[in-house]
């Protein structure tokens, strides 16, 4: 079993309070936001390319921050094998979140909230893939407000960077049709901002959401820092 973090937080924490711990952590993690941004590079030049970077990207900054927040996690698998177990757990966790989008989609959606700490699952306490499913499941059963609020994050920074990103290309004319090939650039500058700006802190904020609900799960008092 990893070492605990002690957090200044507890699990009633909200989206705000989560996020702003996840922020104050990446001054010490250089590293982390050095990664965002190479793979914010290489989604300007392919997509495809940047989604399977993105799979390493996230796992190492969550564990990163984990650490940082002064938890030990479980020494099992190398990091490359959890990488890859993290890569299964997220492809398993598309299946699943796609599934019950084309049910319906609310339940997509409702499965991709309870679903956001699959990979912390696999590089933080070495799981497998579907037990990761069932841990996160676990992990965020009383907490679904909050992950949710954490999730929305960079979604509304790709909203806002994409939308101004428009409106100065000219994009979003006040009379005539879109410009499809400026707003085609526009996505995809707010994109590239959004994953600068927003990723770093939401998947470092996976991190806080691990340690605060992990205690939660254990049925013991989540620590408070000194």
């Amino acid at each position: 079993m990893p070492a605990r973090p002690a957090l200044p937080l507890d699990e009633s924490a909200g989206p705000v309070a989560v996020l702003g711990a996840a922020a104050r952590l990446l001054p010490a993690l250089p590293a982390v936001v050095g990664g965002y941004v190479l793979l914010a590079l290489v989604a300007l030049v392919s997509q495809d390319a940047a989604n399977l970077l993105s799979f390493p990207v996230n796992a190492y900054a969550v564990t990163a921050a984990y650490r940082e927040l002064g938890g030990d996690p479980a020494d099992g698998n190398s990091v490359g094998v959890r990488v890859l177990v993290a890569l299964v757990a997220g492809l398993v966790t598309g299946a699943v979140v796609l599934l019950g989008v084309v049910v319906l989609v609310v339940p997509g959606v409702y499965l991709l909230v309870r679903l956001r700490l699959v990979v912390a699952s696999v590089m933080v306490e070495d799981t497998g893939p579907l037990e990761a499913l069932g841990r996160s499941l676990a992990l965020t059963r009383s907490h679904f407000w909050t992950v949710l609020g954490v999730g929305l994050a960079p979604l509304a920074v790709i909203l806002v960077v994409t939308l101004a990103a428009a409106l100065a290309a000219g994009a979003l004319p006040p009379t005539g049709s879109p410009d499809l090939a400026a707003v085609r650039g526009a996505l995809r500058v707010g994109g590239a901002v959004a994953t600068v700006v927003a990723d770093p802190v939401a998947v470092t904020a996976n991190a806080v959401l691990f340690a605060l609900y992990e205690e939660d799960t254990a049925g013991g008092e989540p620590p408070t820092a000194a």
